[in-house]
This record gives structure tokens, C-alpha cells and sequence, in this order.
């Protein structure tokens, strides 16, 4: 397979994706009114009141939906903090709490069922 540039391609790079468009995924923006990010935290701390309160990877993809690629991705750039770090990270309950009040999590998009089935629970929480 040839380089881009060495082919002389005519499609700009970034184009053509074979991945879905971002408007097709859910969020929590979608459903929540601007500065009300903080009822997210109140749904994942009502949600899991009695789960521990320190939490591994594989707690927080349950919790959240989210992948754990995403999970762990967030956990490197530090939009997640941890307590520990690589191979195994340990998070404060309250930090993902944080994390999900965030505007980076509110605004994040994912095709996730589980995702999906969390901001629907999260919809009927709030009637």
C-alpha cells in the first residue's frame, strides 16, 4: 500500500471515514439543558450509592457505559484521576463523580448500548 502523498491521491486526507457520524451518537448534551451538569453526578451518585468507593477500570465501564479503551484513555490524560496509576488504576468514587459532572464527559459521544441505556435511565430519573 502506497503513501498518500507518494500516490498523489486527490481525496484530501480526513475525507472519507469509515466511521459513523458523530451527530448519530448519544450524549448527555443531547438531553440536559446547559448548567446542569451537576444532576449527572446526583444520577451516578444515586445510581451507585452502594457501590465502593474506591473503583477499578472494569467498575467504571460498568458504571458508565464507556469502552475500556475510552475508560482507560480518559484515566491517561487525567480527565479521569486515579489514585494509582498503569496496570491498575484505582479511582475515588467521587473522582468519577467529578468526571461525569465535566463538561468533556457531557459532550462526549459514543454509539455504547450501555451508554445509551444509562442516558435513557438517566432521562426518566430526572421526570
Amino acid at each position: 500500500m502506497q503513501n498518500r502523498e507518494n500516490a498523489e491521491c486527490l481525496i484530501p486526507k480526513g475525507a472519507v471515514s469509515s466511521r459513523k457520524a458523530a451527530s448519530s451518537r448519544s450524549s448527555f448534551s443531547q438531553v440536559l439543558a446547559p448548567g446542569r451538569e451537576h444532576e449527572v453526578a446526583e444520577y451516578f451518585a444515586f445510581l451507585y450509592a452502594d457501590s465502593s468507593d474506591v473503583l477499578t477500570v472494569a467498575d467504571i465501564v460498568r458504571m458508565t457505559g464507556l469502552l475500556k479503551t475510552t475508560v482507560i484513555k480518559h484515566l491517561c490524560t487525567g480527565h479521569i484521576r486515579s489514585i494509582s496509576s498503569s496496570p491498575r488504576y484505582l479511582v475515588p468514587k467521587v473522582y468519577l463523580l467529578d468526571f461525569v459532572a465535566s463538561q468533556h464527559f457531557i459532550e462526549l459521544r459514543t454509539d455504547s448500548q450501555e451508554f445509551k441505556r444509562i442516558l435513557v435511565g438517566f432521562e426518566e430519573w430526572r421526570r
